[in-house]
C-alpha cells in the first residue's frame, strides 16, 4: 500500500491514536505502509511515521518536493526503485530470548508488540531493516569468562511463499571492568539506540 500525503494539518493526539489504530489493523491483514510525502509546508513526520514504521514499512520525505526538479525527481525515482527491488520477507513473527540473568527491556524497531515485550509482528520486513534490543540485567551475571547469550529467530515468508525460521545467535562476553565496556563499545550502535529511545519517548510524552 502506496499512500501519498500533501501538507496537511493535524490534531495531535486525535492523529496519533488514528494512526496506531490503522497500523494495528494493517499489521492484522499483513499490510505494510509505504509513504512518499511531498510537502512544502509543515508536515507532522512523527506522527505519519508510526504507520509505516509499525507495519514495516518506509517512509520517503521530499520537503519543498517539485516535479520540474530532476534532483527531486531521481531522488524519489531511486527510493521507489529501492523499495520494489529489495529482498522482502513477509508475515513476520519476531521472538528474542536471552540467557538466564538478562531480560529484554524494550525493542525499537519496526512492527507492533504482541502478548509479551520479546514478541513482535511485523508485515513485511528488507534486507536494510535493523533493531535496537535493550537489555537489562537485575541480577549477577556469571564470572568474566562465561558469556551471555541472546536469541533472535523470525518466522516468515520469503519471496518465493515458503514459510521460513531464521535463528540468529550471539555470544557476549561478560566483563567486570567498566572500561573494557567502552573500549569495546561500538559508538555509533550507541547513538543509534539513544536516538531511538528518545525518538519513541516523543511519542508517549509531551515536550
Amino acid at each position: 500500500v502506496t499512500s501519498t500525503l500533501v501538507g496537511m494539518n493535524f490534531d495531535f493526539q486525535n492523529t496519533t491514536d488514528f494512526y496506531v489504530a490503522l497500523a494495528k489493523e494493517c499489521t492484522e491483514l499483513q499490510v505494510s505502509v509505504d509513504q512518499f510525502i511531498c510537502s512544502s509546508g509543515y508536515t507532522d513526520i512523527a506522527t505519519l511515521g508510526q504507520l509505516s514504521t509499525k507495519t514495516g514499512g518506509r517512509l520517503c520525505y521530499y520537503p519543498g518536493f517539485s516535479i520540474t526538479c530532476i534532483s527531486d525527481c531521481e531522488r524519489m525515482k531511486s527510493d521507489v526503485l529501492n523499495i520494489m527491488t529489495n529482498i522482502k520477507a513477509y508475515e513476520v513473527a519476531m521472538k528474542v530470548r536471552v540467557s538466564e540473568g538478562l531480560s529484554v527491556g524494550g525493542i525499537h524497531g519496526l512492527g507492533l508488540e504482541t502478548s509479551t515485550i520479546t514478541q513482535r509482528d511485523i508485515p513485511c520486513l528488507n534486507e536494510d531493516s535493523s533493531f535496537n534490543i535493550i537489555l537489562e540485567y537485575n541480577n549477577d551475571l556469571p564470572e568474566e569468562s562465561s558469556d551471555a547469550y541472546i536469541q533472535v529467530s523470525f518466522l516468515h515468508t520469503d519471496m518465493n511463499k515458503r514459510r521460513i525460521v531464521r535463528v540468529i545467535n550471539y555470544a557476549m562476553p561478560v566483563v567486570t571492568s567498566l572500561s573494557a565496556v567502552f573500549r569495546y563499545a561500538d559508538v555509533h550502535c550507541v547513538c543509534n539506540s539513544l536516538l531511538r529511545e528518545y525518538s519513541s519517548m516523543t511519542q508517549k510524552k509531551s515536550l
